[in-house]
C-alpha cells in the first residue's frame, strides 16, 4: 500500500442535440482494487444499471438498443 492513495472513476454521458452536444457527469465512484478494465467496466455497468440506460449505449455510430 502506498500511503493514502484513493482512486476514483467518473462516468459521463454525451448527449447529441440538434445544434450542439452536451456532456454530463452522472456518477463518481471510488475505484476499489486494481485499475483493470474489468474493475473499471464494473463501475460503468453499475452506473448504467442505476439509471436504467444499459440498453442505450453508443460507441461512435454503433448503438446498443
Amino acid at each position: 500500500m502506498r500511503g493514502n492513495v484513493v482512486s476514483f472513476q467518473s462516468v459521463l454521458i454525451y448527449i447529441q442535440l440538434i445544434f450542439s452536444s452536451e456532456e454530463l457527469l452522472i456518477d463518481f465512484q471510488e475505484l476499489l482494487g486494481e485499475h483493470s478494465g474489468k474493475n473499471m467496466a464494473a463501475v460503468v455497468w453499475s452506473t448504467l444499471e442505476k439509471y436504467s440506460i444499459e440498453n442505450k449505449v453508443c460507441q461512435s455510430d454503433i448503438c446498443i438498443s
